[in-house]
């Protein structure tokens, strides 16, 4: 490749990044369900077997909202070795994601143990006790002594992997190709938002609401240096509008 295109490409990752996540709305969104009824159409798959789809839940626990998997009857969520089942829960749905294997500040938080630590989705291959290569599904996460460690719900009984699995993101991969000029390929389940900085680029199905974070200081003193969570929605009267919450030495939740 030539020196010349870098530039571009590097431009390109940037717009990418502000169109997807500032400009317009995305993401992964939580929807309520009860076991037994009908899954959502749009519900993130985690894995396909013979029989049956893992989709991607998380349900309340005593300690806060715990993220697991369901096959659309109960979530089962693991924790503290063994595996909760919830009949009232959410399911996560949405077209902008990736599983990928490392930390990025773009993985989905799906909730929150306690007060202080925010979960993560991840999945993992594992042999059952008859031998057969699965997907199970459970939760991590980004700091602290459980960091580098995916808990999943696998045979009855909360099973630790640390090594292989991967975390649900938000995806930008097709702003990014429609940035540069590129077709987005058919299997590639997310939106394409280059439109909002490339005019001629055709605009598709978008979801209705984006949720916008920053786990670590902005280092932007000027403005907000803190962390904050916001969302941005397009729902008649509150569209364009952001509700943040944020925490910190001098702020305020709101």
């Amino acid at each position: 490749m030539s020196g010349r295109f870098v530039p571009w490409i590097a431009r390109a990752l940037a717009l990418s990044i502000t169109a997807a996540l500032y400009a317009a709305p995305g993401g992964v969104q939580w929807v309520r369900h009860k076991a037994g009824a009908h899954i959502p159409n749009d519900a993130i798959v985690a894995a396909r077997e013979v029989d049956h789809k893992l989709y991607v839940c998380r349900a309340q626990l005593r300690d806060g909202v715990h993220p697991g998997a369901t096959t659309g009857d109960l979530c089962l969520v693991p924790q503290k070795g063994k595996v909760e089942k919830a009949n009232e829960y959410e399911v996560a749905v949405g077209r902008d994601y990736s599983w990928r294997r490392d930390y990025l500040e773009d993985a989905v938080i799906a909730g929150r143990q306690g007060r202080a630590s925010d979960l993560y989705v991840c999945k993992a291959r594992v042999v059952s006790s008859a031998g057969e290569n699965t997907i199970a599904v459970g939760k991590t996460y980004r700091s602290g002594p459980h960091a580098g460690h995916c808990y999943v719900s696998f045979e009855g009984s909360e099973f630790d992997v640390t090594s292989g699995f991967e975390v649900l993101c938000s995806s930008i991969a097709p702003t990014t190709l429609g940035l540069c000029g590129i077709a987005n390929p058919e299997w590639m389940e997310a939106s394409d938002y280059s439109h909002y900085r490339i005019n001629k680029r055709p605009s598709g199905t978008e979801a209705d609401s984006a949720y916008l974070q920053s786990v670590v200081p902005t280092g932007h003193p000027e403005s907000i240096n803190a962390p904050y969570r916001g969302l941005v929605t397009r729902d008649g009267a509150m569209a364009g509008n952001t509700y943040v919450s944020r925490t910190g030495p001098g702020c305020t939740s709101t």
